[in-house]
């Protein structure tokens, strides 16, 4: 099993800028705040992905690489990591 975070869907192009698509987090819902997420079967995973905190013109510095998922809400997927998650996401 795996639990899993839900992002935006992925628009039907990628950004022109860079060719990769954008991702955001939902906004939180329920009583409690949190975000959609969800135990899966490992089977129903096809692939992993890169995420690519989106942040603009500069870096916040308290984001670090144990918290970037936490404080970011746009990211980019990143299809240029491999050959088959180009072949797949693009």
């Amino acid at each position: 099993l795996a639990y899993v975070e839900w992002y935006s869907p992925l628009k039907p192009a990628a950004e022109d800028y860079h060719e990769m698509y954008s991702v955001k987090k939902p906004l939180p819902s329920g009583v409690d705040s949190s975000l959609a997420g969800k135990v899966i079967s490992l089977s129903s995973i096809r692939q992993t992905c890169q995420l690519v905190p989106n942040f603009g013109r500069t870096v916040p510095m308290d984001w670090t690489s144990d918290n970037v998922l936490d404080k970011c809400d746009s990211f980019l997927l990143n299809c240029f990591t491999l050959k088959y998650a180009y072949q797949t996401l693009w």
